[in-house]
């Protein structure tokens, strides 16, 4: 089952933690539906910023984080896809 949404927002720009570091631009999302069992919550960075540095992908393996990087297909557009399941699965955080 595929879904389709559009998202249209003012891209978030990079701040310091709580901890001193500097978290690199990403827009936080959160995914609830009937039949999960819990709100699934994860991060949508873009492909074209600063990420080596940032506190969260500097923790996963460089593949595994790939699932949260948004791909630039045009001007201020990117694409972003969440895989609920399978060897694409989008990671989702603990919060």
């Amino acid at each position: 089952l595929t879904k389709k949404f559009i998202l249209k927002t003012v891209k978030p720009g990079s701040y310091k933690g709580f901890d001193g570091k500097t978290h690199s631009p990403h827009v936080s999302l959160s995914i609830s539906a009937r039949g999960l069992n819990m709100t699934l919550n994860t991060r949508v960075y873009f492909e074209d910023d600063e990420l080596k540095n940032d506190p969260l992908l500097s923790m996963l393996r460089l593949k595994s984080s790939d699932s949260l990087i948004a791909k630039k297909i045009k001007k201020n557009c990117y694409l972003f896809n969440i895989f609920l399941q399978g060897n694409k699965e989008t990671i989702f955080l603990d919060i």
